[in-house]
C-alpha cells in the first residue's frame, strides 16, 4: 500500500477532526500559560506598587520638608560656613534616602533631587540679578521634581481616572482664579514653544 492508500481509508472529515484537535489542546495550553503568567505578574505588580507608593510618599515628604533654600533665600542662612553645612545636610540628605530606596525610586528622579540644592551654597555670594535667575530656576526644576514624582509614581494617572470618573466641578473665587492663571500660563508656555 503506498500512501495515497492509506489517504483513501480516512475520511477527509476524520483527519480534519483530529488535526483541529491537536490545534485546539496546543492552543488551549499556550492560552492557558498566558493567563498564568500574567496572574503572577498581577499579584506581584499590587505588591510592587504600594511599596513604590510608600517611597515616593516619603520622597514627596522629604521633599517639602527641606527647607534650606527658603532659609537661605530669605537671608536667614547667609554666613558661608552656615548655608554650606545646610545645603550639604539637605543634599546628603536625598543621597541617603536614594540609597535605602533605590529598589523604588527611579534613579533619574533621585539624581535630580540630589542635584536641586546643589550650587545653593553660591547664592549669598551671587548678584542680585543672578540671584533671580538662580531662584527662577531653583522654582522651576522643584516644581518639575514634583511633577516627575507624581508622574513616576503613577498618583498622576490614579488622579487623571478619578478626575474623569467623578468629573468633579470646584468653583470659589479663588479656584476661578487660579484656574484663569492656569490657562495664562499655558498659553505662555505654548507660546514660547512655537
Amino acid at each position: 500500500m503506498t500512501s495515497n492508500d492509506w489517504f483513501a481509508l480516512i475520511p477527509l472529515a476524520t483527519l480534519f477532526t483530529a488535526v483541529s484537535g491537536i490545534i485546539s489542546v496546543l492552543v488551549s495550553a499556550l492560552i492557558a500559560e498566558f493567563i498564568r503568567r500574567r496572574n503572577r505578574a498581577d499579584a506581584y505588580a499590587s505588591i510592587v506598587f504600594t511599596k513604590r507608593i510608600e517611597a515616593y510618599e516619603k520622597f514627596y515628604n522629604l521633599l517639602n520638608q527641606q527647607v534650606v533654600s527658603i532659609h537661605v533665600f530669605s537671608g536667614k542662612l547667609s554666613a558661608p560656613a552656615e548655608v554650606k553645612e545646610a545645603v550639604n545636610a539637605a543634599v546628603y540628605d536625598f543621597i541617603n534616602f536614594s540609597g535605602n530606596h533605590a529598589f523604588f525610586v527611579n534613579d533619574d528622579i533621585a539624581m535630580a533631587a540630589v542635584a536641586l540644592n546643589m550650587g545653593l551654597e553660591d547664592y549669598p555670594s551671587m548678584s542680585e540679578a543672578d540671584k533671580k535667575k538662580y531662584q527662577d530656576r531653583y522654582y522651576k526644576d522643584r516644581k518639575n521634581l514634583l511633577h516627575m514624582i507624581k508622574q513616576d509614581s503613577g498618583i498622576a494617572k490614579i488622579n487623571q481616572i478619578f478626575k474623569a470618573a467623578y468629573d468633579p466641578k470646584y468653583h470659589s473665587e479663588f479656584i476661578d482664579m487660579l484656574n484663569e492663571k492656569r490657562a495664562e500660563y499655558r498659553q505662555a508656555e505654548q507660546a514660547k514653544l512655537h
